[in-house]
């Protein structure tokens, strides 16, 4: 054993500590590791990887301890954790990881001159207070603090030093207000911190590097959320994704300057209060997901850039009354579950049309060929309508060269029953966080008994106040079969089980032939 290198014991709970570690370790991995600290006499001069998850640790060791290979600490779930070590002894560390460690309250001030520490993630460490006042981190890459609830302050950055760190997380964290000397990082490349505070955000225009920023408030929060100062976001021209949820944002104070975000490729602005989005969005002309979910005053959505990979996610805008301009509506997918306003507009019809017709005869990506809204009814249009979740459609010949595809709706509601098991899980489980409870999905298969792919599949977030409509369309050369059987199932427990549920109502189809699409393009300029 004197010459033992790699020592790894994972998941083997083990009631007894050691008594002896081998001095020649290079690497112990040792999950639930037994002991209170690591062996007295234990001083390997070779150890460069120490990973102990789970463990019983209350220290690593007390004083003093020379460890000159160090560069990986991973304590992560630690739960008895109550301080680290005095790093004077562990200059070459680079990665200090202490996920969840819980009951960890003290960071000792040592660790501020870590000079090639990359990695120090405090994330979960729901008990430490304070931080050292300032940092001299000259290689430190990555600093999570997300969920480190009490702390206030997080430490002033050096002009000089700090050029490195690329990703900073403060999120449900308890700072009100970040340091000025933030703006030094001029590294960063991507930052993340809760807004309900009580000061106004610091000026972040000299960021220019920042490719993820979120600075999302909280659906319900004993704080208000006063609003943002947004002058200085539109500096960041290399920013791709952008997350604003939640943060009270009104009428006006989203800019114009929002436009010149060029590559911006995701935008999340859901939970706010603005009745209007500024006309420069259509400038976004890279943007592929944008998140209005819950923008509850949304009157109208803005003319949007023509772009087939944009997703638009409206669902539980209960103001909405019309989208943008029908002739591109089909250049991009939109989900609007909840949103009874906008299918009691006139033009939803023409919306419905236009998109169909779209369907049909552009090149439409899989994922944005279908409707989801409100409804209790299926269109007449749609002139093959049964009760269930099955539906047969007599397909033509394949002499007949008229016909394009099939267009679907499908009347859906919420499945009660999961609301049922939901509950049951948490009480059997206490782990709400082992059920995936963000939705259920419907499958359009083949009804037969051989094993064929799925044509088209959508996820539906709950609650659903009432019955809904999928509608979707497709084209012939996938229409192998007449036979369709809509199938409901969400992802039960750890083991991602499949559970089966019955939420159709009714379903109709149409077969849709060139002669369907003239006539539907007649309409549609009648309705114009």
């Amino acid at each position: 054993m004197h010459g033992l290198r790699f020592l790894e014991l994972d998941n083997l709970i083990i009631s007894s500590s050691p008594k002896f570690l081998p001095y020649s370790l290079r690497i112990i991995i040792w999950s639930w590791y037994p002991s209170k600290s690591l062996t007295p006499s234990f001083h390997p001069r070779f150890l460069t990887e120490l990973r102990m998850h789970h463990s019983k640790l209350v220290r690593l060791w007390d004083g003093k301890e020379n460890f000159p290979k160090l560069k990986c600490i991973d304590l992560s779930y630690s739960n008895k954790l109550i301080g680290t070590p005095d790093f004077t002894g562990l200059q070459n560390l680079e990665k200090l990881i202490l996920w969840w460690c819980k009951n960890l309250v003290e960071i000792h001030p040592s660790i501020a001159v870590l000079k090639k520490l990359k990695v120090l993630n405090l994330c979960g460490c729901e008990s430490i207070k304070s931080l050292p006042s300032k940092v001299e981190m000259d290689s430190l890459q990555y600093l999570i603090l997300a969920g480190c609830s009490k702390v206030k302050k997080i430490p002033e950055f050096s002009n000089q030093q700090m050029k490195s760190l690329s990703s900073l997380s403060l999120r449900r964290t308890a700072i009100e207000k970040l340091p000025s000397s933030i703006e030094h990082l001029v590294g960063l490349t991507k930052l993340s911190f809760d807004t309900c505070r009580k000061e106004p955000f610091v000026n972040m225009k000299n960021l220019k590097n920042l490719k993820f920023l979120r600075l999302s408030g909280t659906r319900k929060s004993d704080v208000p959320c006063p609003g943002l100062v947004l002058s200085s976001l539109y500096h960041l021209r290399c920013l791709e994704v952008l997350i604003l949820s939640y943060c009270d944002l009104g009428e006006g104070d989203i800019s114009d300057d929002i436009g010149c975000l060029s590559s911006l490729k995701k935008l999340h602005l859901g939970g706010n209060n603005f009745v209007t989005l500024p006309a420069s969005m259509k400038c976004l002309s890279r943007l592929q997901h944008l998140y209005l979910d819950e923008c509850q005053r949304l009157e109208q959505l803005p003319d949007i850039p023509p772009n087939m990979k944009l997703n638009v996610y409206l669902s539980d805008c209960t103001s909405l009354k019309r989208l943008s301009d029908p002739s591109n509506l089909s250049d991009f997918a939109f989900w609007s579950m909840n949103c009874f306003t906008l299918v009691e507009d006139e033009n939803w019809i023409k919306t419905m049309y236009s998109r169909i017709v779209k369907y049909a005869t552009e090149k439409i990506y899989r994922s944005h060929n279908h409707i989801v809204c409100p409804g209790k009814g299926i269109p007449e249009w749609f002139n093959n309508q049964t009760s269930g979740h099955a539906l047969d459609v007599e397909l033509p010949p394949q002499s007949c060269s008229s016909w394009m595809g099939i267009a679907f709706c499908v009347v859906f509601a919420q499945p009660k029953e999961i609301l049922r098991l939901l509950q049951k899980q948490k009480e059997n489980w206490g782990n709400p966080a082992a059920l995936n409870e963000d939705g259920f999905w419907i499958q359009c298969s083949p009804r037969t008994n051989r094993k064929q792919s799925t044509w088209s599949t959508v996820f539906f977030k709950w609650p659903l106040v009432s019955e809904h409509l999928w509608i979707f369309y497709l084209p012939r050369k996938e229409c192998l079969q007449g036979q369709f059987l809509f199938k409901t199932y969400y992802t039960l427990g750890m083991n991602k089980r499949k559970v089966g549920l019955n939420v159709v109502k009714k379903c109709g189809a149409r077969l849709v032939y060139e002669q369907d699409l003239k006539e539907l393009k007649r309409t549609l300029k009648i309705l114009k």
